[in-house]
């Protein structure tokens, strides 16, 4: 659901060239998916997009603001979810059910961007 937007050097897993703070974002929801939200740290974050332990509170402030935009890239692709799932759909009941299956959906496909969302 959440597209990669990150230029990844060929061979490693480290940030090159690209859009810092989606990189840093992704690899927030991947310590998040691992660890928990007890288990996140800044630090962690910026070793896994291979930059310096200071850009992430250069990019979001600090961890607040970090998670604030993970939250608000949930909350971005839960609404286009679910208008896309009752595009068209005029029927009431049915609008609710689909409502329900992408939220629902949503939720399974990236729970730590849920985790983030719902804390």
């Amino acid at each position: 659901m959440f597209a990669t937007l990150v230029d990844v050097t060929p061979g490693t897993d480290h940030y090159h060239h690209g859009d810092l703070p989606n990189a840093l974002r992704r690899a927030a929801v991947e310590v998040i998916d691992e660890r928990g939200l007890g288990g996140f740290s800044l630090r962690e974050v910026a070793r896994r997009a291979g930059v310096s332990h200071t850009a992430p509170a250069h990019h979001f402030g600090d961890m607040r603001g970090l998670l604030t935009s993970v939250a608000a890239e949930g909350f971005d692709a839960l609404h286009h979810s679910m208008t896309a799932a009752v595009d068209g759909v005029d029927d009431p009941v049915e609008r609710l059910a689909r409502l329900a299956e992408a939220y629902v959906e949503l939720g399974r496909s990236n729970p730590a961007h849920c985790d983030v969302m719902f804390r």
